[in-house]
């Protein structure tokens, strides 16, 4: 990046790092030099920044059903306990539009109160991303994981990444995939 002139404002400038393998680097130190005019006298410093760079896996798209396993199938040493498809949430009170094949009859008959039950999908709501389910070789398996995670981000849905030896617990959000991201990028094949 080159300015030709410093003043009270402020400057972004953009760095072109040389690091073109998926990892985790740290970064190199950054000389930030200025010339009086007619380069007459030149003076620099150097900075060294303490922040790490991670360099995702590319992307690469993979239909999500085939590859995914749900929670309720595959629980992590009994730490989830969903079973079916569907599981009952809670009750709300009937609206005329709601129709009557999922009224709690029983609750009717008790209270004389029409209460519709609802429920929780926790196949689609909880995924678990497994480094095993996926297809071809590790690098193949890093990118369609990190499709998988950006998908399940952009959709805000809840998920787990397991990879070989390491875990990352069910959430959702930006942060989730930062660290399922970062995670990813500086898996080594054995230890993380």
């Amino acid at each position: 990046c080159h300015l030709d002139e410093i003043n009270n404002t402020a400057v972004t400038a953009t760095l072109n790092l040389p690091y073109e393998q998926r990892g985790r680097y740290a970064f190199q130190r950054i000389k930030i030099a200025s010339n009086y005019p007619f380069g007459l006298v030149t003076v620099w410093s150097y900075v060294q920044p303490q922040a790490t760079v991670f360099v995702y896996p590319s992307l690469e798209k993979v239909h999500s059903d085939a590859h995914v396993s749900s929670l309720d199938e595959q629980a992590d040493n009994g730490k989830v306990k969903k079973f079916g498809s569907e599981e009952f949430e809670h009750l709300v009170i009937h609206q005329p539009e709601m129709g009557l094949n999922r009224v709690s009859w029983k609750h009717y008959a008790k209270t004389q109160q029409l209460l519709v039950k609802e429920f929780v999908d926790f196949k689609t709501a909880n995924a678990l991303f497994d480094f095993n389910l996926m297809t071809g070789g590790t690098e193949q398996r890093l990118s369609q994981l990190c499709f998988l995670v950006c998908e399940a981000t952009e959709q805000n849905s809840s998920f787990m990444l397991k990879l070989p030896n390491k875990s990352i617990e069910i959430n959702t959000g930006q942060q989730h995939k930062q660290q399922c991201l970062e995670c990813l990028s500086a898996y080594d094949g054995d230890v993380l």
